[in-house]
């Protein structure tokens, strides 16, 4: 049954939901809002009944028993019986042109003796959408479950939020008195029966009010009954836009496994002001459950409508059974205008101790009392291995003894975990169907990155004769996709163009200090070089800028112009040259296969005796499974093993390394992306002194760009030290 401000369904067994609507303002933002959860066939909001013994649904007291459902001008009602003992009668009745909904539930003993009974009312709130309620007694917001026994208000308020703005409201007052108890607890704890005693567990995340009549005894052919009023409030809506949000407020376990671990879920954003609200962006600030995230595209929301915005959420495994509180925050040009606080529940991860192979790899004491453990892990049944492991799946020991205070990185110098890519692309006329391959295997070619565990951001430079556009990196992929569908290629008739500048504005860009850095240059054409009108740069300033920050670039071009035009840029860099008219698909994916780094590096700072043997135990816990690691370590206090001059080098770099316990010493050289160039063995002097010569190492020698040095010190007992240092050869 709805009307202008309000709808409400009644179903058998008493269930019913309440929504709006137009609601009661002429603002939007309340029209079509749940008031109660969900459909009525989610069965949570009820009356219940008490008879003789314990409290019971009215559908299990009247199973298998009549059940009349009616419908009038403007009431509901449901009539049950079993015919012998008792009979009830549920009404609920919309009033004041349906800003108020009565509830009225009467119970008659049909019995010709007496009987104790009693009348409760389950409400289940979940006011606003997607969001759950706040109540507000006495002007306090309860924020953790609670039983009220005594003083028990006429009436109180429940709130979409627990801040201003509250969003919509809803008064529940006790039409013909109020109940002996008042409990305002979680769902399934109350549906149990008992609310938890855990104090870490009693914060609000799912909201029930509970409401009970205390039993009496009821002569044959007598009743009782009690009446409800909910009374729509007027909303407190902000005059600056505000958000609501879909994020469930408990997880759950599927397989052993918390489900859901990664999603995409929706913020609506609402603006009520009559003109547009621009530079919008949204933040969901990293509270220890989910992974933080940023919108790097502003949005705009027009007057007086919504928006709704797709926001990945990556959430953390946790081992105890814990409820967050979880933040999105949303800014308007920088300043924050809404926060936005979801409470879930996050149920205990299993906890196995087998399924996974965990290894130690190395233990560096170089730096004590810092210890670095180098570590990795895979799965024994599939063999895959775990690259997402996060500080909370990690349980070291020192000897015998838990570290509680450790940090857990990617160990980049044995390949790439992350990498910031940059398209510098040509926006001429010529250049349509580039754009149009660009944006239509950008996502598969993400994709691509991400399953072999590259964290990655994409970034743009748009050029003709002069750069068009920056767009700076980003983690959202679909709006990076967004941007090269909106771009247009026109103009830039005549060659050539402005290439240099390009892919210098790229170098400014804003780089994560351990992340591979890659340019994609598509273009048709040639470029300016000073002295020119268009430009002041000469190759050799673009080759210089692109080494100086580490960055490779992969050309895709006309391949009449590559040994003119491109080789000098690409080479030089560590890059390769894809020809412009071959499958762009196949480019973009080969420039994807970027080999991901699988190990982890735990640092911890130790107290442990030096010269002395000591046990590193590293266990990990994840997806419902667990292995674990032990290494043996002689802890020795000593300074960087290695020295290295110069860097950047030409031909040649000497290295010193520091070996007094006369321990063996190899060198593996690897590229920036981790491929293993050469393994050598310079010995087991005290002192090590060897000269690096840049033609002796591959095949053919090496290009100019970043090579990782691996130094390794191993002991009798195959424990091994390691210290890796970054050198830069050029032309």
């Amino acid at each position: 049954m709805s009307n202008n401000v309000s709808e409400m369904t009644l179903i058998k067994g008493g269930f019913f939901t309440i929504g709006t609507t137009q609601g009661v303002s002429t603002s939007t933002a309340d029209d079509y809002n749940q008031i109660t959860f969900g459909h009525p066939y989610a069965l949570t909001s009820f009356p219940m009944i008490f008879a003789d013994s314990s409290w019971v649904k009215p559908s299990e007291l009247f199973n298998n028993h009549p059940q009349i459902l009616s419908q009038s001008q403007d009431t509901l009602s449901l009539f049950f019986t079993d015919s012998t003992r008792f009979e009830a009668r549920f009404y609920i009745v919309q009033q004041n042109s349906g800003s108020t909904v009565k509830f009225i539930f009467r119970l008659k003993n049909i019995d010709n003796t007496s009987h104790q009974l009693g009348l409760g009312f389950n409400f289940d709130p979940s006011i606003g959408n997607n969001g759950d309620g706040f109540a507000d007694i006495n002007s306090v917001f309860i924020q953790k479950d609670t039983v009220i026994n005594s003083a028990i208000p006429s009436s109180f308020e429940l709130w979409e939020r627990d801040s201003s703005p509250k969003g919509i409201g809803v008064e529940l007052s006790f039409a013909s008195g109020s109940p002996s108890q008042l409990t305002l607890g979680n769902w399934n704890e109350l549906q149990n029966g008992s609310l938890t005693t855990n104090q870490n567990l009693r914060w609000l995340y799912d909201l029930l009010v509970q409401a009970k009549w205390p039993s009496q005894t009821v002569n044959s052919n007598q009743q009782i009954e009690y009446s409800i009023d909910l009374n729509f409030l007027q909303p407190d809506f902000s005059t600056t836009p505000f958000q609501r949000w879909d994020m469930p407020s408990f997880l759950s376990l599927e397989d052993s496994v918390v489900f859901p671990l990664e999603y995409s879920s929706n913020v609506e954003v609402y603006n009520p002001q009559s003109t547009p609200s621009t530079g919008l962006t949204i933040q969901l600030t990293d509270s220890g459950m989910v992974d933080h995230w940023s919108s790097q595209n502003a949005f705009t929301v027009n007057g007086t409508s919504n928006k709704v915005i797709e926001i990945p959420v990556v959430t953390t495994e946790w081992f105890n059974d814990t409820i967050f509180d979880v933040f999105l925050k949303l800014k308007q040009n920088g300043i924050v205008t809404d926060l936005l606080k979801r409470r879930v529940f996050m149920p205990a991860s299993p906890f196995s101790n087998t399924g996974l192979d965990v290894n130690i790899d190395s233990v560096s004491t170089a730096n004590y009392p810092e210890i670095q453990v180098f570590f990795d892990a895979l799965n024994n049944n599939t063999g895959q291995v775990i690259n997402k492991l996060k500080k909370i799946n990690i349980f070291p020991e020192e000897d015998n003894s838990g570290i509680q205070n450790f940090t857990l990185e990617k160990d980049t110098a044995g390949g790439v975990n992350q990498a910031d890519i940059v398209f510098i692309l040509d926006v001429t006329g010529s250049m349509s169907n580039e754009i149009a391959d660009v944006r239509d295997n950008i996502a598969e070619f993400a994709d691509s990155l991400i399953q072999n565990g590259i964290d990655v951001r994409l970034g743009m430079v748009t050029f003709r004769d002069q750069i068009a556009d920056i767009y700076p990196l980003s983690s959202d992929v679909l709006a990076f996709q967004q941007i090269v569908a909106q771009q247009t290629a026109q103009g830039g008739d005549d060659y050539p163009e402005n290439s240099l500048d390009a892919l210098n504005a790229g170098c400014q860009m804003s780089f994560r200090p351990a992340a591979n850095r890659i340019f994609i240059w598509i273009t048709d054409a040639t470029y300016h070089i000073a002295p020119s009108p268009w430009t002041n740069l000469t190759v050799n300033d673009v080759v210089t800028s692109l080494i100086s920050n580490s960055v490779k670039v992969y050309a895709i071009g006309d391949a009449t112009l590559q040994a003119q035009w491109f080789d000098q840029i690409v080479m030089n860099s560590g890059g390769d040259f894809y020809d412009i008219n071959g499958n762009f698909r196949d480019v973009m994916l080969q420039i994807s296969r970027l080999p991901g780094s699988n190990k982890y590096v735990m640092k911890y700072n130790s107290s442990a005796t030096l010269s002395q043997l000591h046990t590193i135990k590293v266990e990990v816990h994840y997806r419902g499974l667990g292995g674990y690691d032990i290494a043996t370590v002689n802890f020795v206090n000593s300074l960087h093993l290695v020295s290295y001059f110069p860097n950047p080098a030409k031909e040649v770099v000497q290295m010193n390394i520091s070996n007094p316990e006369s321990k063996h010493c190899s060198i593996l050289i690897s590229d920036e992306a981790g491929r293993k160039l050469k393994l050598l063995d310079v010995g087991n002097a005290a002192v090590i002194n060897w000269n690096c010569f840049a033609a002796d190492i591959g095949d053919s020698g090496i290009k100019p760009g970043l090579y990782l040095f691996h130094v390794l010190l191993t002991d009798d007992k195959n424990v091994t030290e390691k210290e890796t240092v970054k050198i830069v050869f050029i032309k």
